[in-house]
Order: structure tokens, then sequence, then C-alpha cells
């Protein structure tokens, strides 16, 4: 799997001693570059509003 970071979820973590980044990441299909269909945030997107 590959893990593409979302630069816009990036944002330091105050609730620790040492300075810590958080960054959320979508799932890739390694071979396709593909959505995982596994990762809730591609199934997310995939959804359609009701």
């Amino acid at each position: 799997m590959v893990l593409m970071p979302d630069t816009e979820s990036a944002h330091m973590d105050p609730f620790f001693a040492q300075s810590t980044m958080a960054v959320i990441c979508d799932i890739l299909d390694p071979v396709s570059g593909e959505s995982y269909n596994r990762d809730p945030r591609g199934t997310a997107r995939r959804r359609k509003p009701m």
C-alpha cells in the first residue's frame, strides 16, 4: 500500500510533550494508484450524498 499524505490535515499535536506532527493519509493501491477499496477516506469520497 502507498500512503499519500493529505497536506491540508497536517497540524502540530498540542497534547504530547515532544513536538509531534499529525498527518492524515489516503491509502492507494500500489499497482493501479487508485484509492484502496478498504480505505475509509476513499469510501467516504465514493459515497454519494443522500
